[in-house]
């Protein structure tokens, strides 16, 4: 394990990363041995707080740690903390419930907290068990923090945490019937400058974590977060936590962030994980003209819209160390793209493609397959656009309808959800176990799979496709890159 400055110092804080069950239900799919495993953020941004007010905070990363729940347990009851806070997806979830109940069972004097987008998309059916009693929604570095205070000052109680804003806790009704209740919105942080930086001495050392191979150049890689909040109205997408408003951290907080992570945690190459890291340009502008400045040699990639791109902004970004782009682009059909209110058109992914390609970037396009409305005629159609466009690469996700999005409150009025077993709540789907939870009207399941390995296959295994892959080839990763994708296209 690895131990903060205040440790045997202050109040003991566990922060657990639940383990996903993507582990478990797709680890034998050749697409997932080809996928991500970064540093848990969120986890390590209150971990950063909590420090900063003297707490001995520990960080248990489950998925790096590739541990049991009976391991986790016996860690747990070693380490005896005062408060465990549990952070979970909705691919977490039911691992979360799991593993807390051991620990529950072991140090049952121990307060647990459950916190996590899963807790902001289904609050209620959060805390439909035994084993928390109280949970966060939203942003929650503040309202742990609170929680935490009130446990160290001998405050843990109803009388009390009810004036933590941001909660849901349960209650007793007038018939003494269960009931789920929450305290007022904490609303979001305006000045996300004023958080710490990330914890990351808390967690294994980035040569320990795995970086997608289509999206990597140099190891080891690092992940920053630079900005909260979307304005996009993507049906299919959960913004529950961090909401509509766009908040940014300020060009310089972001390249100090960079230069952290590259002095201190030697990485090499920087991954934003933004929902649209561009959609500030000037910010971004100022982000280059700083990297120039302090000549700081790393190279990094970014998650960015259609919508917000334009062939300067490339140009200078790629000048600045840019040398991928991932574009969420999702269909080519514009009446698919008006169903899932993406606000784009075809034209206009076209367009933005090209423009990255100009400057001189590797362009990456995420698509889904599978969304409501959707046909066989549609499907072949998005298709044949991904082959259109000169990507670097593809992927292909199955839709699946997350609690929290417009598109899955939809689904339930129109009741076509077909199951809530969160451990087959995965896009990277294992066609030998999935269980899709919707399939679109005059479709079947065993469509949907075997078109999910078309995609990949048609797209990867073009001769043209690949050919243009090896004459790009600058570096020895990219080779190594091509192969590992190859074998997982091939696995299919």
């Amino acid at each position: 394990m690895y131990y903060g400055p205040n440790h045997g110092k202050g109040m003991k804080v566990l922060i657990v990363n639940a383990p996903l069950s993507l582990a478990e239900q797709a680890g034998n799919s050749s697409l997932a041995k080809v996928g991500n495993l970064q540093q848990p953020l969120g986890v390590l941004y209150i971990a950063a707080v909590l420090e900063k007010e003297g707490f001995d905070v520990i960080v248990y990363d489950c998925p790096q740690l590739d541990i049991t729940m009976p391991e986790l347990r016996d860690l747990v009851a070693k380490e005896k903390p005062s408060l465990i806070g549990y952070s979970c997806t909705t691919l977490s979830f039911n691992n979360t419930v799991k593993s807390a109940k051991l620990i529950k069972e072991a140090v049952p004097d121990t307060t647990i907290i459950l916190g996590g987008p899963h807790v902001a998309a289904d609050p209620k059916g959060c805390l439909d068990n035994d084993i928390f009693d109280v949970a966060i929604t939203g942003e929650a570095e503040y309202a742990f923090l609170e929680m935490a205070e009130l446990l160290r000052d001998g405050k843990y109680d109803k009388e009390h945490y009810v004036n933590v804003k941001g909660l849901l806790y349960k209650d007793k009704g007038m018939k003494g019937e269960h009931m789920v209740r929450f305290t007022p919105s904490r609303g979001f942080i305006n000045n996300l400058d004023e958080l710490p930086f990330p914890a990351r001495h808390l967690v294994a050392p980035l040569p320990e974590y795995k970086a997608t191979i289509a999206s990597s150049m140099r190891h080891p890689v690092g992940s920053l977060m630079s900005s909260r909040g979307c304005p996009a109205q993507c049906k299919f997408c959960d913004r529950s936590v961090f909401g509509n408003r766009f908040r940014a951290h300020s060009a310089e907080r972001l390249v100090d962030e960079c230069e952290l992570l590259i002095k201190k945690f030697g990485a090499r190459e920087i991954k934003f994980w933004d929902d649209t890291f561009t959609l500030n340009q000037a910010r971004i502008r100022k982000m280059c003209d700083l990297i120039h400045e302090r000549k700081l040699d790393f190279v990094w990639t970014c998650l960015t819209r259609v919508d917000a791109s334009t062939p300067e902004l490339f140009k200078m970004m790629k000048k600045a160390g840019c040398w991928q782009v991932l574009f969420g682009i999702e269909h080519g059909n514009d009446e698919m793209l008006k169903k899932m209110k993406k606000g784009t058109t075809s034209a206009m992914i076209r367009k933005a493609v090209r423009w990255a390609k100009d400057a001189g970037l590797n362009v990456r396009g995420s698509f889904v397959v599978g969304y409501p409305g959707e046909t066989s005629e549609t499907m072949e159609e998005n298709l044949v656009f991904a082959k259109s466009l000169p990507l670097d690469v593809a992927s292909f996700y199955v839709f699946t309808p997350y609690h929290g999005t417009e598109a899955f409150h939809d689904l339930v009025v129109q009741g076509k959800i077909k199951h809530n077993d969160y451990d087959h709540y995965h896009e990277m789907i294992d066609p030998d176990t999935a269980k899709l939870a919707y399939v679109p009207d005059g479709m079947t399941e065993e469509e949907i799979k075997v078109f999910m390995s078309k995609c990949y296959k048609e797209f990867f295994l073009r001769p043209s496709y690949i050919w243009g892959q090896i004459k790009g080839i600058r570096h020895m990763n990219q080779v190594l890159g091509y192969v590992e994708g190859l074998r997982a296209v091939v696995g299919l």
